[in-house]
């Protein structure tokens, strides 16, 4: 199985974005934005972290920051899955994340209750491209205190999700260093053992698999600025094996 791709083009863009589009088969991912899915028509398999959910049309999924989550085509549907997909950027969802005191929410599947978030969804992925940063703002702050106003938000443990935030940042800045599962585990304070199960339970691949992808994804932003031996070699891989079994 590949690694969990980390979006980081979803956490260096700072604005909020909203759009209807298919969600019939997407790859399994994690970003630091906040992810809310609003199901408009057809059904699928919602994965979010541990769980998972079958989303029909009016029901809602909130992925909070750095789980992985991804969807399939349920086996009973035969239209189109079209969703309202908006992400909130961290920084953004702070002040809204320090008003519910920091707890979260999942999956959101009261239909009725959901109607008017939808709508709202809805409009501002419409209106999007064309309307002021004010008017973009306006409506997200809207559905979110709707969603914080019909939904009671549950406790998450948010040390680990902490804690592994802090590991994918600190990967993707020094992904070229030599980097080792224990050298990682005593940087962060945690027994190799320990920390080996906590990476692979939050991102479902092991930590060399992730460290990898991200040299392989380095390596293809370079291409084509030199030679691809060195390049890849820069990019932290101690051979040319190992990347190409990577991207195999």
């Amino acid at each position: 199985m590949k690694p969990q791709i980390y979006e980081p083009q979803r956490d260096v863009v700072h604005t909020i974005d909203c759009n209807i589009r298919s969600i019939d088969e997407f790859h399994a991912h994690f970003h630091q934005s906040v992810e809310i899915s609003y199901m408009i028509s057809g059904s699928t398999e919602f994965h979010v972290g541990t769980e998972s959910y079958e989303l029909s049309p009016g029901q809602i999924t909130f992925v909070p920051e750095y789980v992985v989550h991804y969807t399939r085509k349920a086996n009973d549907c035969d239209g189109n899955t079209l969703a309202a997909v908006l992400i909130v950027p961290k920084k953004y969802y702070e002040k809204f994340a320090e008003f519910t005191d920091n707890a979260a929410f999942s999956y959101l599947p009261d239909t009725e209750k959901n109607k008017e978030i939808g709508e709202y969804m809805i409009k501002l992925a419409n209106a999007i491209n064309t309307s002021s940063e004010f008017v973009v703002r306006a409506y997200t702050d809207l559905i979110l205190g709707l969603i914080a106003e019909k939904y009671e938000p549950a406790k998450v443990g948010g040390g680990n999700n902490a804690l592994m935030a802090e590991v994918i940042r600190y990967v993707d800045e020094h992904y070229n260093e030599k980097l080792t599962l224990d050298g990682l585990a005593a940087h962060f304070g945690y027994s190799k053992y320990y920390f080996s199960r906590l990476f692979y339970r939050t991102f479902n691949c092991s930590l060399t698999s992730y460290v990898n992808s991200v040299r392989a994804r380095a390596v293809d932003e370079k291409h084509g600025s030199g030679k691809k031996t060195d390049i890849i070699i820069e990019s932290g891989f101690g051979t040319l094996s190992s990347y190409y079994r990577t991207v195999k």
